[in-house]
């Protein structure tokens, strides 16, 4: 009984909101004008209209887009040479030939495959743009053969306009495609660049990233604890957890690293600070140093979780072998 109560006071509430929302239409000018400016600029007889620009003024900013338009071509694209040479293939890697070309193919990938997707979209751009061509002669031919000129007028005017979106579309994507071009021929100089400057083979493969990784992360658990005994004067806890992983002890590392810092202090307080002692090199080679004192750690750890061999050779890429199985 309860439960039929409960549906007929849902049905008498369900007819109230029907009922009620005539009061919408009898109320639709009022709603308009306070959800929308249609009704403020159709009083005045126009639909589309300027307040504070007119013709003269739109033609100065026309006018000065012809210069901004031509300084964009100087970018189209995210980021300069510098920044991405500086900021994006060093981040966490500068330590790390490998790394660095790792990044420069995940961001030549990362180019090759939203240039191929633009390149696809102005193909069939290109073929809509016929498309609209035949609508529009098409139905140019019918305004001239039939007498309902208005409604063929006003789809023909449509047609125009999605004629001139779709070309202005192509035009200006080209900026970013270019730019996009530009990335992968900076990223591709750097690439060749590291390669070269680290003797790094042109054959070389997954085995030889793989061999660097140990030494690569051992290397950046440290330049971390150095940061936080810079920062907080001791070690935090994801820090030695991934010191922990690499098999470095923790006392023993933060002993170096605040040896290193007094030494440094040392050097300034005796030469001044225009001494040529600490500079960036230096500082890498602190690094460079520690992580080969450590660089075998890791054995440790896996023979204490009981792994053998922590690289499987059967599931790499090797290119020698590739090329003897052709």
């Amino acid at each position: 009984m309860n439960i039929e109560n409960s549906l007929v006071k849902q049905d008498l509430n369900l007819n109230e909101v029907v009922e009620k929302s005539d009061d919408l239409m009898n109320s639709l000018n009022e709603i308009i004008s306070i959800s929308t400016r249609f009704l403020e600029e159709s009083n005045e007889g126009k639909v589309c209209k300027f307040y504070t620009f007119d013709k003269d003024k739109l033609n100065i900013v026309a006018k000065n887009m012809v210069e901004i338009n031509r300084v964009c071509r100087c970018f189209g694209r995210k980021n300069t040479q510098v920044t991405n040479k500086l900021m994006t293939l060093t981040m966490l890697n500068d330590s790390s030939p490998y790394r660095i070309l790792r990044q420069c193919i995940a961001q030549i990938e990362n180019r090759r495959m939203a240039l191929k997707e633009n390149i696809f979209k102005i193909l069939k751009d290109k073929i809509k743009l016929e498309k609209i061509k035949l609508k529009i002669d098409k139905l140019k031919l019918c305004f001239e053969q039939s007498m309902q000129h208005d409604d063929i007028a006003l789809d023909l005017q449509l047609e125009q306009i999605n004629y001139y979106k779709t070309l202005t579309g192509i035009s200006d994507s080209m900026v970013y495609i270019e730019g996009c071009f530009k990335d992968l021929a900076s990223f591709q100089d750097a690439y060749n660049q590291v390669k070269k400057n680290n003797n790094i083979p042109d054959n070389w493969d997954e085995l030889s990233f793989e061999e660097e990784e140990a030494r690569f992360h051992t290397r950046q658990a440290i330049l971390l604890a150095y940061k936080d005994v810079m920062q907080n004067g001791k070690l935090n806890l994801g820090t030695m957890e991934y010191l922990s992983q690499m098999g470095v002890h923790y006392h023993k590392v933060l002993h170096l690293i605040q040896d290193y810092i007094n030494k440094c202090e040392f050097v300034i307080q005796t030469s001044g600070m225009k001494t040529k002692e600490l500079d960036y090199n230096q500082f890498q080679k602190f690094l460079d140093d520690t992580a080969d004192e450590f660089k075998n750690s890791y054995k440790q750890v896996l023979n204490k979780i009981g792994i053998t061999d922590m690289i499987n050779m059967e599931f790499l890429y090797r290119e020698n072998l590739m090329k003897d199985n052709l």
